[in-house]
């Protein structure tokens, strides 16, 4: 009895051990030093989630130095454009920035799901984020980064993704507000995000 299931262990290890080097690819387990290089490679790459665009995960920019806030989105608008806003979304984005007073070299804006999804997949994403590749991107994407603080845009995907499950940086202020496509549609909601847009300028 003790030798079948020491036996099953091991062939369940070794399945495992085969399907991560499918799924990451056999540079994850030479490669020590990790890299932006690296981690744009494994974005561009992975396959994980097949979403429904059936577009590659957006990738990043150089990554800034000195970053006051970083902003996290839940995705991108248009991947296949390296756009993480809506038009719309972006004017409104550089309203806030002028109304923060803070440049653009001040901040960077990433989405934690590197994909586009469709409306009914991407709920199932937030909500299983922690076992997802996207979960490390994020993580290693805020340690490149090195922000001051981190600002969220989207309260129910900030609730979503439980980000103290996820070990972000602890020492970093963490803070989240309404999703800018909510605050175009729902204008009474920015007071709300000003509030919090205040608090950030009192740290920064």
């Amino acid at each position: 009895m003790t030798d079948n299931f020491s036996f099953n262990q091991i062939l369940g290890d070794c399945v495992n051990y085969l399907e991560t080097l499918k799924q990451y690819g056999i540079d994850d387990f030479f490669i020590k030093e990790d890299s932006s290089k690296l981690l744009n490679y494994e974005i561009m790459t992975c396959s994980f989630c097949g979403s429904g665009s059936k577009i590659k995960p957006i990738g990043f920019n150089n990554f800034p130095l000195n970053i006051k806030v970083l902003f996290i989105v839940d995705m991108p608008k248009e991947p296949e454009n390296r756009k993480i806003f809506s038009e719309d979304e972006r004017v409104l984005f550089k309203n806030i920035l002028n109304a923060m007073k803070l440049n653009i070299n001040d901040v960077f804006v990433i989405p934690a799901l590197r994909c586009r999804f469709l409306p009914h997949e991407i709920n199932g994403k937030i909500n299983d984020f922690q076992n997802l590749p996207c979960s490390g991107f994020l993580k290693r994407a805020i340690k490149f980064t090195n922000p001051f603080c981190i600002c969220f845009l989207g309260k129910d995907f900030f609730n979503k993704i439980n980000i103290n499950s996820i070990d972000i940086i602890k020492e970093n202020k963490i803070f989240s507000t309404h999703s800018l496509s909510s605050l175009i549609s729902e204008p009474a909601l920015k007071k709300d995000a000003w509030g919090i847009f205040q608090k950030i300028m009192d740290l920064v």
